[in-house]
């Protein structure tokens, strides 16, 4: 089998299963050539589609617009190819993402979401039971003390991108820095069009010395400051599974978010989250669980719980791997 991805990093790995060999690769590997360095080359995608036509794969799981393409030239020199579709974005990110998107699902043989919402909204019109939501929990150990020192600080990690609405944030965030002047929001992401604004917006509601742009980080990075922050602040105005979220809460964050894409379905108001419904209301509700050290703890606790016994990623792409190879196996 192969998967092939854009702008990731080259991953191996070897499973069996009932004598099926699984095998998971990148096919769009670094070069350090500087004419092979634009994915725009259309060398580089000849090459990808080289690659995998001589390995013969039984399955290719395609991810991301421009692996898109790649798939579709593979399944038409090697149509026996079971060709897999995977969607980690509820909406497409331009007329290319939404065309060759639209070519692969005339193609696929399955297509594969990160939640439901997001198949929902790419596959509206794909079979239902030719469709497969994927876990993409990725399991994270916390290092958090259980502690009852409740600070109010805040984090966020993914995307600068207008999608993920943090001048809501902000705003909320404001209101908390005005009830607690030692209030910190750590912003921890690259610059994906939404910086602009972001940085206007620290700057209407004064807010220079109490939020870090800290730019992109690796995630002991990112753990170092989550053991420093007690909330996880994302407003998104849509979303498909919210891995950072997922993450947040497997890190002991408490996250405030709003209910859309799948976190409405995980997060849960007063027992493992805040969902933010008014602004004000969301301020007076984290007021009152600073106030509530205990309170805090119990949420922290129930936020860490949620995701220990569900499946992993790895896990649930192999097995769906598996069910188009050999539905037997699973009946």
């Amino acid at each position: 089998m192969a998967q092939s991805m854009a702008e990731v990093q080259v991953l191996t790995s070897d499973r069996t299963k009932n004598s099926i060999s699984f095998e998971l690769c990148t096919v769009f590997e670094g070069d350090a050539r500087p004419e092979m360095s634009s994915l725009w080359n259309p060398l580089i995608y000849v090459g990808a589609i080289k690659k995998i036509v001589n390995s013969d794969p039984d399955v290719l799981v395609v991810s991301l617009w421009r692996a898109v393409v790649v798939g579709i030239a593979v399944k038409i020199l090697i149509p026996k190819v079971k060709l897999v579709v995977f969607f980690h974005s509820s909406r497409p990110v331009h007329l290319f993402d939404r065309v060759f998107s639209v070519v692969g699902l005339k193609l696929a043989t399955e297509v594969w979401g990160d939640s439901q919402e997001t198949l929902i909204r790419r596959a509206p019109f794909f079979e239902r039971q030719r469709t497969r939501p994927i876990s993409c929990l990725l399991h994270v150990r916390a290092t958090r003390a259980r502690s009852k020192v409740c600070s109010p600080n805040f984090m966020f990690w993914g995307r600068i991108h207008p999608h993920k609405n943090i001048e809501r944030s902000l705003r909320i965030f404001a209101g908390i820095r005005e009830r607690y002047s030692s209030a910190k929001f750590w912003i921890i992401g690259p610059d994906d069009g939404g910086l602009d604004s972001v940085t206007k917006h620290i700057d209407s509601y004064r807010l220079h010395d109490s939020v870090f742009l800290l730019g992109e980080a690796c995630f002991e990075q990112i753990r170092y400051y989550a053991e420093r922050a007690t909330f996880y602040l994302q407003a998104s105005v849509v979303e498909g599974f919210a891995m950072s979220v997922v993450e947040a809460m497997q890190l002991g964050l408490i996250p405030v978010v709003a209910p859309v894409g799948q976190i409405s379905h995980y997060a849960r108001h007063g027992e493992n989250s805040i969902i933010i419904d008014q602004d004000d209301k969301v301020v007076l509700e984290i007021q009152r669980l600073l106030e509530s050290p205990e309170r805090i703890i119990a949420l922290r606790d129930s936020a860490m719980s949620y995701w220990r016994d569900h499946l992993a990623y790895e896990d649930a792409f192999a097995d769906s791997c598996f069910r188009i190879l050999d539905p037997a196996i699973f009946q």
